[in-house]
């Protein structure tokens, strides 16, 4: 009996700690109260696509609650997890209703996401979601981890890319490109380019000035993470 227990116990703890995992869509890791700043709405630049983890080896159902909403109403706004989007939300209310299901050591696909279409013309700003995802049992009741952060729109605000990429001394001439993007970098850098599926593209560590050619890549989004020591820095790329 008491080994039973000690058993219990130790999956009850793993339970509790390392199921759910999450990142972004080029594989930027989501940690437990990020922030993530959106200077436009309604706009490939405000989407926000997010990869679920099941690292257990159990299938797990998950959740997304509105836990606050600021200077906006909860409509205007695209949250889709699982087999549901929505295009409302409500503060205290959970999507969707059965959650989300992810089998055994799997991932959700690349199609949910948040995004933001409320302008709030004239209003006040930031305009804050506070969103928490969680696991739930055959009860409908949260177990396990969490991960909640925040999706910020604010368009009088530097972006969260600017300054990080202004930190590590690069500076991008453009993010809008047809077929070359270059890159000037102080420091000895790696650029992992992605596509929306993670994928990477092009890889180089370089130092300096660097033009990159993008002419053979399919029009579309990708992402540029920038890496220098423990710095890192991650800007959207559309390439025309």
């Amino acid at each position: 009996m008491k080994k039973l227990l000690v058993l219990l116990a130790i999956v009850g703890f793993n339970f509790s700690y390392s199921q759910l995992s999450m990142t972004k869509l080029d594989g930027t890791p989501i940690n437990n109260g990020d922030l993530y700043l959106f200077t436009t709405h309604n706009s490939a630049e405000s989407y926000l696509g997010f990869k679920m983890y099941n690292n257990s080896n159990s299938d797990i159902r998950v959740k997304c609650r509105v836990v606050s909403i600021t200077n906006a109403p909860g409509s205007n706004v695209q949250l889709c997890l699982g087999d549901i989007c929505v295009f409302n939300v409500t503060v205290g209310n959970a999507y969707p209703n059965a959650g989300a299901f992810i089998e055994a050591n799997g991932s959700n696909g690349n199609f949910d996401h948040f995004d933001n279409q409320f302008a709030n013309t004239g209003g006040t700003f930031p305009v804050d979601y506070v969103l928490k995802f969680f696991i739930v049992n055959a009860q409908n009741q949260e177990v396990g981890n969490s991960i909640q952060f925040t999706y910020r729109f604010n368009p009088n605000a530097a972006s969260v890319e600017e300054s990080d990429l202004k930190s590590m001394g690069i500076k991008l001439s453009q993010t809008v490109v047809s077929s070359n993007f270059e890159v000037d970098a102080q420091l000895e850098t790696t650029l992992f380019l992605t596509d929306i599926n993670g994928k990477v593209v092009r890889q180089l560590a370089f130092s300096g000035t660097r033009n990159i050619d993008l002419s053979e890549l399919q029009s579309g989004m990708y992402f540029a993470r920038f890496e220098s020591g423990e710095k890192v820095a991650v800007a959207k790329i559309l390439k025309k």
